[in-house]
């Protein structure tokens, strides 16, 4: 039987959803209408029929099929809980997408939503070749979420250095994403419908999001290190205890590197002022995970003799 098209059974779900809609309303004014209930059952199952001829349609027009689900028995969700968790899972895909492809974005489009455990429904559009790249990203998140719930604490750090080379904007959005579902108490469920017809199914149930969360919450703490760096330095307050530290020898007021000092520095900053050195830092980087942006503090701990 030849497959119909996506739209066409979209605008028969869309009739349906109506009738549906007529019915339950009619069902509590007239409770004990058993032929009703009966007629709403069968809507029911022809729905479902329907979603699963959709979903098969989809593949068969080249597009992937997407479904995000609260993963229990319930005919609605609340608004504020599926618009931030959607919206997350929409950042995951859309920064995989950045990260594998260089693209910002990965096309979505909600089509229809599925009851029993409250579902909606996402495709990726028809648009030709691209269809292979919007499936691999879709893979390699579906994958990610596998691998990352079977990690542990000991072993995190270099599961994200072989997933994300450590890309910390990118580990922000999948901590976002499981911080947001964690709270809310809820199991959810992702099932995706690729184009070559293969099923993928990532169970999320509350423990396995909080783990995730936990694993991933812990790489945001601040990381020290130490540099040593070639340059002038060309300001001091001993009030503070700061110094400017230039790089830039042709234009030292290019950017200055800015740095704490302790008292027990104060008379070899004083030796060394406006003279070319090597200045050994204390680096702490931190990452904002509001607006994804890296932040370095300079703590000056030794100068040596420029060669």
């Amino acid at each position: 039987m030849e497959i119909r098209k996506p739209d066409i059974i979209e605008s028969e779900i869309q009739l349906l959803d109506k009738s549906l809609f007529q019915a339950q309303s009619l069902l509590m004014q007239f409770p004990e209408d058993n032929l009703l209930r009966l007629t709403i059952e069968q809507d029911r199952y022809r729905r479902i029929n329907l979603v699963d001829e959709l979903k098969a349609s989809i593949a068969d027009n080249h597009q992937n099929s997407v479904l995000f689900f609260l993963d229990q028995n319930v005919s609605g969700i609340d608004l504020d809980l599926l618009l931030t968790n959607l919206g997350n899972f929409k950042e995951v895909l859309d920064k995989t997408s950045n990260y594998l492809n260089g693209s910002n974005k990965l096309p979505l489009q909600v089509k229809t939503t599925v009851t029993g455990s409250f579902g909606i429904l996402l495709t990726t559009p028809f648009e030709g070749k691209l269809f292979r790249e919007y499936d691999n990203v879709i893979d390699y998140v579906f994958r990610t979420i596998r691998i990352l719930g079977e990690s542990s604490a000991s072993n995190i750090h270099d599961t994200l250095k072989d997933l994300f080379k450590n890309d910390k904007k990118l580990i922000n959005k999948y901590s976002q994403f499981f911080n947001a579902l964690s709270k809310t108490k809820k199991d959810f469920r992702l099932e995706w419908s690729a184009i070559s017809g293969r099923q993928t199914k990532v169970k999320l149930p509350l423990e396995k999001t909080t783990h995730i969360y936990s694993l991933l919450s812990q790489q945001s703490k601040p990381e020290e290190s130490t540099k040593q760096i070639y340059g002038i330095i060309k300001g001091v307050s001993l009030l503070k205890n700061r110094i400017d530290f230039a790089t830039d020898i042709e234009n030292p007021a290019n950017n200055p590197i800015k740095a704490s000092f302790s008292e027990d520095l104060v008379e070899v900053v004083k030796e060394y002022l406006d003279s070319f050195s090597i200045c050994e830092f204390k680096v702490i980087t931190e990452f904002n995970e509001a607006t994804e942006e890296e932040t370095q503090k300079y703590e000056l701990i030794n100068i040596m003799p420029a060669p």
